[in-house]
């Protein structure tokens, strides 16, 4: 969220009052140690969906002390106050109660403490160790410059001395009027033993010590004709040449033993501050190479992450041009079987158009066969028909070689069975041409008369004549061909050009013309109607121009032509 109003410096101020805020009261709410990963650190200021705090300073392997969890995420630091970072997020960007909130998965487990790294308890033992050492430096160098001589006092001492002769020692040390503990305390025993260092914690009473020195050692001279003596601890006397000595002795012995000791502390000091620099190079080196480890294995981690990309990246690309060469494949397989269909439907096609063709072509070729055989036939027929009639026309009187009837006579044999013989009878021929359609009626030819056979003698040719006979002659009336009504062609189709026995026929949704469409029903329903078709097989346009077929049920190959155009019968 973007923090409109507020300057940088603003915002880094509010950050560290808030960080300064934590480090001091992380301390009294720590529950649980752990240590920051070596993944990124994401720090918010609630679970999950607050603002995101950037700058937070947390590092890997820092500790971090663990307040409280929740959906995945650790409190690491105590409520924040919530004025100072609304005057540098805004109200909207902190929640009520903010705080330093990090992901679980960035912590882990802190460490057990271990030799080369030390406590604080250990550093505070240590501290103390060396604090009455150096006291005890400052105490032997003091005793150096004024070494300790046993305190006696003159007045008691001088008298005791002059008065009780030196032979006997006993009775100094038991004659004491006033004060019989005072020989106890002027004894040299303390002195003489060496004062360990432990022992001396402060230096108060030593500098106690150092204004009598001078005192002691002026005292002699005030008594030096009686030559006073010295009592020991075990009762002998000691002269003041003595005692010097036994000081000498044991001011040498105490050197010695400050020397030994400050050598051993020194050894002492050395050997361990050895010991701690090992100590902190061993950890630096450790360091060194845990973050050298963890880079190399960041590095490694970084090498096979892009490895596994260019990989992925490799194989969709393989696996795009495998399945697009596969497409091709198909998009080549379909291609080829549609052109091979194509191909076969083609030569199909063209096999079926050549068959029908040459289908069509022979039943016009047998049509047109049956056409010229009929005409011919037609033509023998009306010839013969011709030839007949001109024979069997009458004979008038006038004419050459007329007889008149003769009705008594009776006719002879030949005639009588010539008139008895039956009519011949033509079958109904049916002529078929490109203007009309026309039907011969039958006609009643009369019997054609024998040709007599020639006489024996050439010489003297001889006429046969007919033979005359009575009655009333025979009429012989020839039948005009009668054409068939078809009626008036229609302009559209009607109800009665849809007639179901039609259905062969092309109809509505024919791509022919409308016109052949309409010729076509129409002459086809005329011979339904006239009984020249028991059913229709089917129509169309014929190879003559402006001339079209039709075929009935009951004789396929017989093709019927009629004009495209109306005509008028």
């Amino acid at each position: 969220m973007a923090v409109v109003g507020f300057s940088r410096m603003s915002i880094a101020k509010a950050f560290f009052a808030a960080l300064g805020c934590l480090l001091m009261l992380s301390s009294s709410y720590a529950q649980e140690a752990r240590v920051f990963g070596d993944g990124p650190i994401t720090v918010r200021l609630c679970p999950a969906t607050c603002q995101a705090v950037n700058g937070h300073g947390y590092k890997s392997g820092a500790p971090a002390q663990v307040l409280e969890t929740r959906d995945g995420w650790a409190r690491v630091s105590s409520f924040l106050p919530r004025r100072q970072l609304v005057s540098a997020f805004g109200w909207r960007a902190v929640p009520r109660k903010p705080a330093l909130w990090v992901a679980l998965s960035s912590l882990k487990t802190a460490p057990a403490p271990t030799a080369a790294a030390p406590t604080a308890a250990p550093r505070e033992k240590k501290a103390e160790a060396k604090k009455p050492r150096r006291v005890d430096v400052v105490t032997r160098l003091a005793r150096l410059r004024n070494p300790s001589i046993p305190s006696f006092r003159p007045d008691t001492e001088v008298a005791v001395v002059a008065v009780e002769p030196p032979a006997t020692p006993e009775a100094v040390a038991v004659e004491t009027p006033s004060e019989p503990e005072k020989p106890q305390e002027i004894a040299v025993a303390e002195p003489v033993e060496p004062i360990p260092p432990a022992a001396v914690v402060e230096p108060a009473p030593i500098v106690e010590e150092v204004p009598e020195a001078p005192q002691v050692v002026e005292t002699p001279a005030i008594v030096e004709p009686v030559a006073p003596a010295a009592v020991s601890t075990t009762g002998e006397a000691l002269t003041w040449e003595q005692l010097q000595e036994r000081l000498a002795a044991q001011k040498s012995e105490a050197a010695k033993s400050a020397n030994a000791s400050e050598a051993a502390n020194a050894q002492k000091e050395l050997e361990a501050a050895k010991a701690e620099a090992a100590r902190v190079a061993q950890e630096q080196e450790a360091r060194q190479a845990a973050e050298a480890a963890r880079q190399a294995e960041a590095a490694k981690a970084a090498r096979e992450a892009e490895a596994r990309k260019i990989a992925e990246a490799k194989a969709r690309s393989d696996e795009l041009a495998a399945k697009q060469a596969r497409e091709k494949a198909e998009a080549d397989e379909l291609a080829r079987q549609k052109a091979e269909a194509d191909e076969v439907a083609r030569v199909k096609a063209e096999a079926d158009e050549a068959a029908r063709q040459k289908a069509e072509a022979d039943v016009l070729a047998k049509a047109e066969q049956q056409k010229i055989a009929e005409q011919k036939r037609r033509e023998a027929e009306a010839e013969a028909a011709k030839i007949a009639a001109k024979q069997a026309a009458p004979k008038t009187a006038g004419s050459v070689g007329y007889t008149p009837p003769q009705p008594d006579a009776a006719p002879a044999e030949s005639e009588v069975a010539a008139i008895a013989e039956p009519v011949v009878t033509l079958p109904e021929a049916k002529v078929e041409s490109k203007a009309e359609t026309t039907q011969v009626a039958a006609v009643k030819l009369p019997p054609v008369a024998p040709t007599p056979a020639p006489a024996a003698a050439p010489e003297a040719p001889v006429s046969v004549e007919k033979p005359q006979f009575s009655g009333p002659e025979p009429t012989y009336a020839t039948a005009e061909p009668d054409p068939m009504d078809f009626g008036s062609r229609p302009k559209s189709l009607t109800k009665k050009l849809l007639d179901k026995r039609l259905s062969k026929l092309p109809g509505r949704k024919s791509k022919m013309p409308k016109e052949v469409v309409i010729a076509l029903r129409h002459y086809a329903l005329g011979l339904l109607n006239n009984g020249e078709c028991t059913g229709v097989a089917r129509g169309g346009l014929s190879a003559s121009p402006g001339m079209i077929f039709i075929s009935c049920s009951d004789d396929p190959t017989y093709l019927r032509q009629f004009p495209l155009q109306e005509q008028s019968w």
